[in-house]
């Protein structure tokens, strides 16, 4: 048992240290930061997103800071819906445009997970998630298209 530990653990090491080395923040840059400015939602966003926002800020109190967290023009809100859930929307500030995040849960265990992961200067989103067929974590890596405005899985 300890050896097939063992080998569980140098072969995770090895190969999820190149898989990490490929698929990083810096490898996927948005370019320059946009301006931060307040500005109003836009109605004619995709209805599920504005329903996910209209949840987040009049249920669980989330608040908008109009600031960018994301891709260089993006506020990343996201919120609770309980059992180790998270979900969340984007908001293009420069438009007011909302769109759904792609987050699968629930956490493995409740509370110690990292449920995804996203920086201000690169269009990478990452989920990592409890995989209920093996009760482990898994990660789940997202680019987003300026383009087509959705994200699209890589990994």
């Amino acid at each position: 048992m300890q050896k097939q530990m063992l080998i569980y653990i140098v072969f995770n090491l090895f190969f999820g240290n190149l898989y990490s080395q490929k698929i990083n923040f810096q490898n996927y840059q948005s370019g320059p930061i946009g301006i931060n400015k307040a500005i109003k939602i836009n109605k004619k966003s995709d209805k599920h997103a504005l329903g996910q926002l209209f949840y987040a800020l009049n249920e669980k109190g989330v608040v908008r800071q109009n600031k960018i967290n994301f891709a260089s023009y993006y506020e990343i809100l996201t919120y609770s819906v309980g059992a180790g859930c998270e979900q969340g929307v984007i908001i293009d500030l420069r438009d007011g445009k909302v769109y759904s995040l792609p987050i699968d849960c629930p956490a493995c265990d409740s509370g110690s997970e990292e449920y995804y992961d996203f920086q201000k200067k690169s269009l990478l989103f990452v989920n990592t998630f409890c995989d209920f067929k093996t009760n482990r974590k898994k990660t789940n890596y997202y680019l987003w298209s300026e383009k087509n405005k959705k994200f699209n899985k890589i990994k």
